[in-house]
């Protein structure tokens, strides 16, 4: 299975050490430009998994690039932007987010 993953902070990276432990290792990473970002990197440069950092806008070519993957899902997880819809449609089985409190009481931003 082909994994996007958008991943940001400290909850990023538990899921992302999680997806590594379960052997299921994300095609691309996303990572939001945030303070906590270090280990997250590091993990991807120990898991030869390729990543970028990014920000909160998702222009048409950013779309096109994730498309040009073929991703079977989209995994978010600490990134604290909504996914457009445009993109949630490029993947085979859309997307998952990993939240961390109770819906829809602690939704967050």
């Amino acid at each position: 299975m082909k994994i996007i993953a958008y991943l940001g902070g400290s909850r990023g990276q538990s899921v992302l050490l999680s997806l590594i432990d379960k052997n299921l290792i994300p095609e691309f990473v996303y990572i939001k430009q945030t303070s906590e970002i270090d280990i997250i990197i590091e993990e991807c440069k120990l898991n030869s998994i390729e990543y970028e950092l990014i920000d909160r806008k998702f222009s048409k070519k950013h779309t096109l690039d994730v498309s040009s993957k073929s991703p079977d899902l989209l995994l978010v997880s600490g990134f604290n932007s909504i996914l457009p819809g445009s993109l949630l449609n490029v993947a085979k089985y859309g997307g998952i987010n990993c939240h961390a409190g109770r819906l829809p009481i602690y939704r967050g931003a």
